[in-house]
């Protein structure tokens, strides 16, 4: 996301835009419905799950 949005932090409509055009609809399905989660893990950093 940061190359596609040429930025360190996009806003969400860009994530979400960017999401759909690099063919990641997940991506955007769960960003959509965890908006607030996807904001504290930017400031905080994001953990993978197994």
């Amino acid at each position: 996301m940061r190359r596609y949005a040429r930025r360190e932090t996009p806003a969400v409509a860009t994530v979400l835009y960017a999401g759909m055009e690099l063919g990641r609809p997940a991506l955007v399905v769960w960003i959509d419905g965890h908006r607030s989660e996807y904001g504290r893990d930017l400031l905080d950093g994001f953990e993978a799950e197994d």
